[in-house]
């Protein structure tokens, strides 16, 4: 098995936290084991019917991090909600 790397389960964040899974079994067995440690996994459909894998690692949920970041500038008349 030279030069082969198992299948990984990585964190959308594994630039900044590093946390990822070797998988040795099959796709769905292993996202229950991940969910089990914490992971917080959705693979499906939006309902715009696009395709959407996201993966969040124990220590990423919850956090900033698993927030989209805001990329608009408030406009000049801006209020808060609340």
């Amino acid at each position: 098995m030279a030069g082969r790397s198992l299948p990984q389960l990585r964190c959308d964040n594994y630039e900044v936290c590093g946390s990822m899974r070797l998988t040795t079994e099959g796709r769905d067995k292993e996202f229950d084991k991940a969910r089990v440690k914490g992971w917080h996994i959705y693979d499906g459909l939006t309902y715009g019917g696009k395709r959407l894998m996201s993966v969040l690692c124990d220590k990423c949920v919850g956090t900033s991090r698993s927030r989209p970041l805001s990329t608009t500038e408030p406009l000049k008349n801006d209020q808060t909600l609340f």
